[in-house]
């Protein structure tokens, strides 16, 4: 088909990108990064590649990569995307402080916290000077900073927030959800430094920002609040966790659809509280379902994937299944190994409960 003129192209260029984000909200992963790439191409045939609409292109084909576990790929593209927005805006743009946040999403990923806390924190001070104190964007600076400081999860990952259509069934705050994930990001990352009170607190400032601006019935709300449940975890707390954890799937159930992949994390997130109470048959019921959901949505070697394993085998080796816990450690500690390098702190759990005979039980909560 012969093209347009570069207005009609440029829409059409747009469409592609936008289709791929949604693809990708329904867990269509191939699908998403193959109308990413083709809208990204047009892009930079049609308009050149230092546009704006080309950077959003290259980000979104990024956040492909990233669902994928495929973190090398999206981090290269992110810097590209940065490098072309801080040309075209500045540096204290909403875009840019999308992007930021983005990249430091992967960082916390791959367990590099102090990077993963410095762009986290470099986004919360870009969107408070640009869109104010209480808009979303800030909820999810937060919300990534409370993140940084401990296990959980990411505000719908990196979608959404570069511009043109937000992440369909999501968020609406798109990548790393810029401001609602930032502030539970945040708080994250303390958690993991032992600061746990203060990430509480950004947890709470997030889930309180995000109610006044999305409702209660919101994927946001969800997010922080699977979070809020691993750090109550983390404190003992688990009667809290298992409330604000099954809050969060009803949420997401309800809002998402029951194949989604953050459906899956709400089940892997229940089945991890009822693993630290002891409840093998309980914990087993949620991580099978998790397990389920994310193969389908994310391939059998995404990382996604691999933690949900991970927890599967600790309740393996809980139970005396032994060699059923030792193998799936292994099937772990490759696709670790191919995420995070082989010397990974990560890495090198997961190997030496592959090897080691009835050991201590390690789970991540």
């Amino acid at each position: 088909q012969k093209g347009g003129g570069v207005a009609e192209d440029g829409e059409l260029a747009r469409s592609l990108v936008d289709l791929g984000e949604a693809l990708l909200a329904e867990g269509r992963l191939e699908e998403a990064l193959e109308k990413a790439s083709e809208g990204l191409a047009m892009c930079c045939r049609v308009l050149g590649k230092e546009q704006p609409l080309t950077a959003i292109a290259i980000v979104r084909v990024a956040t492909v990569y990233y669902s994928q576990g495929k973190l090398d790929l999206a981090l290269g593209r992110y810097e590209e995307g940065l490098a072309i927005q801080v040309k075209l805006h500045g540096r204290d743009h909403v875009d840019v402080a999308n992007t930021l946040n983005s990249i430091a999403m992967v960082h916390r990923r791959r367990g590099k916290l102090p990077e993963a806390l410095a762009g986290f924190e470099e986004a919360l001070r870009i969107y408070g000077t640009r869109v104010g104190d209480d808009h979303p964007h800030v909820a999810i600076a937060y919300h990534n900073i409370a993140r940084a400081q401990g296990p959980g999860e990411a505000l719908g990952g990196p979608q959404g927030l570069h511009g043109g259509a937000p992440h369909p069934k999501e968020d609406a705050w798109g990548h790393a959800s810029a401001g609602r994930d930032h502030a539970s990001s945040l708080s994250e990352v303390q958690r993991r430094l032992g600061e746990l009170p203060v990430a509480l607190e950004h947890l709470e400032e997030a889930l309180r920002i995000s109610e006044k601006r999305l409702g209660h019935e919101h994927p946001q709300v969800a997010v922080v609040l699977g979070n809020m449940s691993t750090l109550y975890s983390s404190q003992g707390k688990y009667s809290k966790a298992l409330e604000a954890s099954k809050e969060a799937l009803r949420i997401r159930e309800k809002m998402l659809g029951g194949d989604h992949p953050q459906v899956g994390t709400a089940h892997h997130v229940i089945g991890q509280t009822y693993f630290a109470l002891g409840q093998c048959v309980k914990a087993q019921e949620h991580l099978e379902k998790a397990l389920g959901i994310q193969r389908n949505a994310m391939g059998e070697e995404s990382k996604d994937v691999a933690d949900v394993q991970h927890s599967v085998a600790c309740t393996y080796r809980l139970q005396g299944l032994e060699r059923e816990a030792r193998e799936l450690f292994g099937i772990v500690a490759k696709t670790y190994e191919r995420v995070y390098g082989p010397e990974h702190s990560e890495t090198q759990e997961a190997l030496l409960s592959a090897s080691m005979e009835g050991g201590v039980v390690f789970i991540s909560l």
